[in-house]
């Protein structure tokens, strides 16, 4: 063993930590950080014990609550992770519990939402329209112009559909 060995081997390992994936970076160690490990702890037992069937929930109610820890999640981990500035970060949580609180008033409202599904009040439709809005930006900061660009053409596509009134079981849709 000559005495160069050990710089070797260490410069090896110096290089492949440089060539290491930046997307899984840790979660930071401040507070934040802590407190979005501890979601992201309770997220994955809600996943567990739903997927173990210790909780049976609705389909609807637990795709609701899926979407919102994924929200109260995603927003505030993604300004961390970017070192953004206070003010993001404050926008980020004040999103992150927003989708977090539509996934509560869709527990909480069930019933209430299947029996008015054609008659919805005001705060159903400022609720809804207030979670499209948050899982676009989520993607949005996630993906970029991709998921505004497929919403394009998929309402472009049925707005056309509509519009000729095209016909399900045409000859031309079958492959």
């Amino acid at each position: 063993m000559n005495k160069y060995q050990n710089t070797i081997d260490h410069s090896a390992e110096v290089e492949s930590a440089e060539y290491h994936d930046p997307s899984i970076a840790k979660f930071p160690t401040t507070l934040e950080g802590k407190l979005l490990f501890y979601i992201a702890i309770a997220f994955s037992v809600f996943q567990v014990a739903t997927a173990a069937h210790l909780l049976d929930l609705p389909s609807q109610i637990l795709r609701a609550f899926h979407v919102g820890f994924l929200g109260l999640l995603s927003f505030p981990l993604i300004c961390a992770l970017k070192k953004k500035n206070l003010f993001l970060k404050t926008i980020s949580w004040i999103c992150g519990i927003l989708s977090f609180v539509i996934a509560i008033y869709q527990a909480v409202q069930y019933e209430a939402l299947i029996l008015r599904t054609s008659d919805l009040l005001l705060i159903d439709v400022v609720f809804g329209v207030t979670a499209c809005g948050s899982r676009l930006h989520r993607s949005l900061c996630c993906y970029g112009l991709r998921p505004i660009i497929n919403c394009r053409n998929f309402f472009t596509l049925c707005f056309f559909w509509k519009l000729f009134n095209w016909d399900a079981s045409a000859s031309w849709l079958r492959f």
